[in-house]
């Protein structure tokens, strides 16, 4: 059983974003997932599903529900939250010089970890919230 300041399970409502390129769509995530001023986001293709899963599973059973999982499609992000566990997570179109292409494989690997980088920087200038990318 967590204690702490930063437990939150049985604090935050599971949440799904639509896509975070969205006018508003990140503001409104962050808004739903963070916790006394902290967010934990990870991040994931379809491909990955299996693990994230497993990541934020692992920070729930330590008390920490604040997270927010970036998948890199729609159908990713519906699987999560429409799972028996509910994973809390959101989407994203944003593309970085064609690195988007879900045929090449090298594509897919540098577009996840540019989202990484990108999204946490957004969350940063966003302010008012200690962001922690995990992968």
């Amino acid at each position: 059983s967590c204690s702490g300041p930063l437990c939150s399970v049985g604090k935050l409502a599971p949440y799904r974003a639509g896509d975070l390129e969205l006018e508003g769509e990140l503001e409104k995530a962050v808004r739903a997932r963070s916790y006394s001023g902290e967010l934990v986001i990870t991040y994931a293709n379809e491909g990955g599903t299996p693990w994230v899963s497993n990541l934020v599973l692992s920070l729930r059973d330590a008390g920490i529900e604040h997270f927010l999982v970036i998948m890199m499609t729609k159908r990713g992000c519906d699987g999560l939250y429409n799972s028996p566990s509910q994973l809390s997570c959101g989407w994203s179109s944003w593309d970085l010089d064609g690195c988007k292409s879900e045929s090449d494989k090298t594509g897919r690997t540098e577009r996840m970890w540019f989202i990484r980088h990108y999204y946490l920087a957004r969350i940063i200038e966003l302010g008012g919230v200690n962001v922690m990318a995990l992968d």
